[in-house]
C-alpha cells in the first residue's frame, strides 16, 4: 500500500511539473530501525519559510519555484536531521531513513528580547514522544463517555438570543434547557491502551428520537480521541492545526501568562494568526518539570472556514501520569437559514463528557458498571420531559427526515412496511422517458433477519412495465453474513460497472452516479449526444460476508439478457444477448468504523486505503447463433483520502483491469464519460459517453481540495469560505483481442474504433464551497486533440453540501 501511495504521488507530481517549471520533491520518511512511517516530520528549505510536514503514512510533497540551489532539511523529534541538496526545476523522489538521536535536552535559556513562551513550546514539542500516552501501550486507563444530542425548538423566537448566548458561553442554565429537545443520550465505558480501545461495558443508550445508528451517521467524523500532541486534529474531515504542532509557530501567537495559583506549571495563552484557517484560541498549562500538557481549554474562531459547525468548545485535564483525567466537548451545528439578524439560534447541540481514572491492566478490567450518578442523570433528563416528544412537530420531522437520509427509504407510520427506495418513485431516461414507480420494503419491525423489497414501475416513452422482487436473509452472527436472491427487469447504465458502484458504497440515493449528474445529465454540453442505457432482465443469487474487521467478500451468480429497447439510442444498434456469469469480490480496509442499518452497511471511511479485487467468469450468446462464448474479467482498485494538514486533502482512485476472451462491445471496460455540464468525481468531464472501451486498461481519478489554504489569506474574499480545487483524470487502454462485431451506426471515433489506444488526460482547476452549496470547475483536455466530437475545454459544476 505504501508503494501504491508513493506511485500516486509521483504521478500527480509529474503532472504538475508539465504545467509549471517548479521544483517538486515527493518522498517517504520512515524509521531506519523499525521501518515504521514517521508522521508529522518537518520538511523545509534552509533559510526560507517554505516547508510542509508528513502525513500519517510518512508521505510528503513539497513544490515551489526555487531561484537557486537550496538545502532541504528533514527533521523529526528524537531523530537526527537529514540534509539534501536540491537544484532548481528538479523533480525527485526521496526515501528518507531517520536514525534515532539520544540527545539530552538542555534547560530553557531565554535571551533578552525573546518571547519566553516560544522557548517553552520548543521543549513541549521535544518532550512530546515521552509525554504522549498513545505511544506507550503500558499506560492503561478507563474512560467513561457520556454523549448528549439536542435540537432547539426553533418556533420559539423569544428565546433565541438568550439561548445562543448561553450556549456560546458554555453555561447552559436550567431554564435554557427547557427549550432544547433531547435527541439522543448514551453512556459507554471502555479502556485505552496506547491507540487501542477495549469495551468494558455495553453501550447504555436512551434513544429518545434518534437511534445509535442515526447518531453515528449524523456525527460521522467526530473524533473519538483528541490528541494535541499530533500536528493536526481531524474534526469532521477538517484538519485543525494543534497549538502543540511542530510547525505551530507559523499559525499561532504564544504568550506566557503570570500564574500565581500554581507554581509547578507554565500558563501559556495561544491565539491564531489567521482565524479563517482551522485553528484554535485558548490557554494551556504546561508542567515545569516534564513539559507535559496538564490542561487545555480552547474555542474555535467564528471566522474559521467550516460550514454549519458554528461553535466548538473543549476542555481537557491530564493526570501526572499524562493520561486523560476528564474532557468536556461542546459543539453547535447551525443549519438554519437566518431570515433576519434576530434569528441566530442553533439547531443542534452536542455535548460529550469523558471521565477517566488511572488503572493498571488488572484494575482497569474490574470496572464493569457505568457510574450510577451519570446513569441516574441521563434517566432523569429524559423522564423529566413532561410531554410526549412524539407530539412535538420538530421531533416528528427529525425522525422522518433522519430515516430517509440514513436509509434512502420512506417509512409510513408505524406499519412494518416502508415505501422503499426514494429514487425508484420517479426517474427515467431517454429510452423509457418518464418512469413512475411504486416501491415497497419491509423493515426491522417485520423481521430483523429477513427483508422483502421490490417495486413496480412504468415508462411512458417505451410504454413498458418494469419490476423487481428481492428476498434477503441475514444470519444472527456477530459478523455480517447476508444471503439473497432477486429478479429485476429495468434499464441500467451500461458504462457503470460493479466496481464503479463500489466506489460510491455509502451513497444512499444514487449508487451509480453523482446526485447532480443524475439530476441534470439531460442538459448537454455539446450538440452530439449518446445515451448509454440498456434494458436488463436478470435473475441473481448472492452472498455478502464479513470475515473480520478488515476483509469483506461478495459472491454471486447471475443470468439474464440485455439489450437496447430503442435501436436508435446509443452508439450502435445492439441486439439483445443472453449471458451467465459468476462474480467474486473482496474488499480490504483498515481502521474503519462500520454501521449496520437493518440490511444496509455504511462504511465510515478512515484515512487508510481501501483495496478491492473483483473477478467475473461468464459466457454469452448472441442472437441467431447457437454458439456460447466464454470470457473472464479481472479488476483491482485502490481508493483513499489523504489528509494534508493545513493544505486540505487529496482523494484518489486508481484502477486496473483486463478482460480475457472476445466479448461484445458493452462487456468491455467502458470509460464513464460525461456529456453534461455537471462534474462527477468518477466520470471523465470531457469524454463522450461510451466513447472509449478497452480490454486492458488503467485509470486514475485524483482530486485535491485545499480547503481555503490560499483564499483564507486574502482579506474580503476569505469571508466567503471558498475552497481551491484541483483535479486530474487519466486513462489508458487498448484492445488485445478481436471482439464480437455488432452493427454500428454512423458514429465512429477519430481512430475508426471504439477503443482508447493512446493515453487520455484531462485536468481542471476550480472554486469550491460557493455559497456553501456548490463547486465550479474549469476543465481542459490535454490529449486526443484529433477528436472533434467532444469539447477541448469547458466549465462544470455540481451541488455539494458539506463542512
Amino acid at each position: 500500500m505504501r508503494l501504491l501511495r508513493y506511485i500516486f504521488v509521483l504521478i500527480l507530481g509529474s503532472w504538475f511539473l508539465t504545467l509549471r517549471a517548479e521544483t517538486i520533491i515527493v518522498g517517504h520518511v520512515f524509521d531506519s530501525r523499525t521501518g515504521e512511517a514517521i508522521s508529522h516530520a518537518n520538511i523545509y528549505y534552509r533559510g526560507t519559510d517554505i516547508g510542509c510536514s508528513t502525513n500519517d503514512e510518512g508521505l510528503f510533497m513539497l513544490r515551489t519555484e526555487l531561484d537557486k540551489k537550496r538545502t532541504l532539511i528533514v527533521s523529526a523529534v528524537g531523530y537526527k536531521t537529514q540534509r539534501y541538496t536540491v537544484e532548481p526545476n528538479q523533480y525527485a523522489g526521496l526515501e528518507v531513513e531517520m536514525r534515532e538521536n539520544t540527545l539530552v535536552l538542555d534547560e530553557i535559556f531565554v535571551l533578552p528580547g525573546e518571547n519566553p513562551a516560544l522557548a517553552i513550546m520548543e521543549q513541549v514539542r521535544a518532550h512530546a514522544p515521552q509525554n504522549d500516552v498513545t505511544k506507550h501501550s503500558e499506560q492503561v486507563f478507563a474512560l467513561q463517555e457520556q454523549q448528549k444530542l439536542f435540537i432547539s425548538d426553533i418556533n420559539q423566537r423569544h428565546l433565541q438570543r438568550q439561548l445562543w448566548k448561553s450556549l456560546q458561553q458554555g453555561m447552559l442554565q436550567a431554564d435554557d434547557s427547557t427549550y432544547l429537545v433531547p435527541l439522543y443520550t448514551s453512556t459507554y465505558t471502555y479502556e485505552r491502551s496506547g491507540k487501542e480501545t477495549t469495551a468494558l461495558t455495553p453501550l447504555q443508550e436512551k434513544a429518545v428520537v434518534l437511534t445509535e445508528t442515526d447518531y453515528q451517521i449524523l456525527l460521522n467524523g467526530l473524533p473519538q480521541t483528541i490528541n494535541f500532541y499530533q500536528n493536526t486534529i481531524d474534526i469532521f474531515s477538517k484538519n485543525f492545526i494543534s497549538p502543540l504542532a511542530s510547525f505551530g509557530s507559523q499559525y499561532y501567537a504564544y504568550r506566557l501568562k503570570p500564574n500565581t495559583n500554581e507554581k509547578d506549571v507554565f500558563s501559556i495563552a495561544f491565539q491564531t494568526k489567521n482565524p479563517f484557517i482551522p485553528t484554535f484560541n485558548g490557554e494551556m498549562l504546561i508542567d515545569t518539570a516534564t513539559y507535559a500538557l496538564r490542561s487545555i481549554q480552547l474555542t474555535v474562531p467564528r471566522e474559521v472556514n467550516v460550514n454549519y459547525l458554528s461553535s466548538i468548545q473543549l476542555q481537557q485535564a491530564y493526570t501526572p501520569q499524562n493520561t486523560l483525567a476528564n474532557e468536556h466537548l461542546s459543539m453547535i451545528f447551525d443549519f438554519a437559514v437566518k431570515m433576519d439578524t434576530t434569528r441566530t439560534f442553533p439547531t443542534i447541540l452536542l455535548q460529550r463528557t469523558l471521565d477517566a481514572g488511572q488503572r493498571t491492566k488488572d484494575e482497569g478490567r474490574k470496572m464493569k458498571e457505568p457510574n450510577d450518578a451519570i446513569q441516574h442523570a441521563i434517566a432523569n433528563e429524559v423522564s423529566d420531559s413532561a410531554f410526549n416528544l412524539d407530539s412535538v412537530p420538530i421531533v416528528q420531522w427529525a425522525k422522518w427526515i433522519a430515516y430517509i437520509l440514513n436509509t434512502g427509504e420512506i417509512r409510513m407510520g408505524k406499519a412494518p412496511v416502508n415505501v422503499g427506495n426514494v429514487q425508484e418513485i420517479i426517474g427515467g431516461n431517454e429510452a423509457e422517458g418518464l418512469r413512475l414507480g411504486v416501491p415497497l420494503a419491509t423493515n426491522e419491525k417485520f423481521s430483523k433477519h429477513v427483508r422483502l423489497n421490490g417495486y413496480v414501475g412504468y415508462g411512458f416513452h417505451d410504454r413498458a412495465p418494469k419490476w423487481q422482487a428481492q428476498v434477503q436473509v441475514k444470519l444472527p452472527t456477530d459478523n455480517r453474513h447476508v444471503f439473497g436472491t432477486y429478479y429485476w427487469d429495468h434499464y441500467v447504465e451500461t458504462d457503470v460497472s460493479p466496481i464503479d458502484k463500489a466506489y460510491r458504497e455509502n451513497s444512499i440515493f444514487n449508487g451509480d452516479m453523482d446526485f447532480t449528474y443524475r439530476l441534470l445529465r439531460s442538459i448537454h454540453s455539446s450538440p452530439t449526444h449518446f445515451e448509454t442505457v440498456a434494458r436488463k432482465q436478470e435473475f441473481k443469487v448472492f452472498a455478502q460476508n464479513e470475515w473480520n474487521e478488515h476483509i469483506e467478500t461478495d459472491f454471486s451468480f447471475q443470468m439474464g439478457r440485455m439489450g437496447y429497447g430503442n435501436p436508435h439510442v446509443g452508439y450502435y444498434e445492439m441486439p439483445t444477448y443472453r449471458y451467465r456469469s459468476l462474480h467474486a469480490g473482496i474488499r480490504v480496509g483498515w481502521n474503519e468504523k462500520k454501521i449496520d442499518m437493518h440490511f444496509r452497511r455504511v462504511h465510515l471511511h478512515s484515512q487508510y486505503p481501501i483495496v478491492r479485487f473483483m473477478a467475473d467468469f461468464g459466457s454469452y450468446e448472441l442472437p441467431n447463433t447457437q454458439e456460447e462464448k466464454l470470457y473472464a474479467r479481472l479488476t483491482a482498485a485502490v481508493q483513499q483520502t489523504i489528509p494534508l494538514g493545513g493544505c486540505g486533502h487529496v482523494d484518489y482512485t486508481a484502477e486496473a483491469g483486463i478482460i480475457l476472451g472476445a466479448v461484445p462491445y458493452n462487456l468491455l471496460k467502458t470509460f464513464a464519460g460525461n456529456q453534461s455540464w455537471v462534474f462527477d468525481d468518477y466520470r471523465f468531464s470531457l469524454m463522450n459517453q461510451a466513447q472509449y472501451a478497452a480490454d486492458k486498461y488503467i485509470l486514475l481519478h485524483a482530486h485535491w481540495d485545499l480547503e481555503g489554504a490560499l483564499l483564507n489569506r486574502i482579506p474580503g474574499i476569505r469571508y466567503a469560505r471558498l475552497h481551491e480545487l484541483l483535479e486530474v483524470k487519466f486513462a489508458w487502454g487498448g484492445l488485445a483481442h478481436k471482439h464480437a462485431e455488432l452493427p454500428m451506426n454512423t458514429y465512429q471515433t477519430p481512430t475508426g474504433k471504439h477503443s482508447l489506444t493512446i493515453p487520455y488526460l484531462e485536468a481542471g482547476i476550480g472554486i469550491g464551497n460557493v455559497l456553501r452549496i456548490g463547486d465550479f470547475y474549469f476543465v481542459a483536455r490535454l490529449t486526443n486533440f484529433q477528436d472533434t466530437t467532444s469539447p477541448i475545454m469547458g466549465f462544470r459544476f455540481r451541488f455539494r453540501l458539506g463542512t
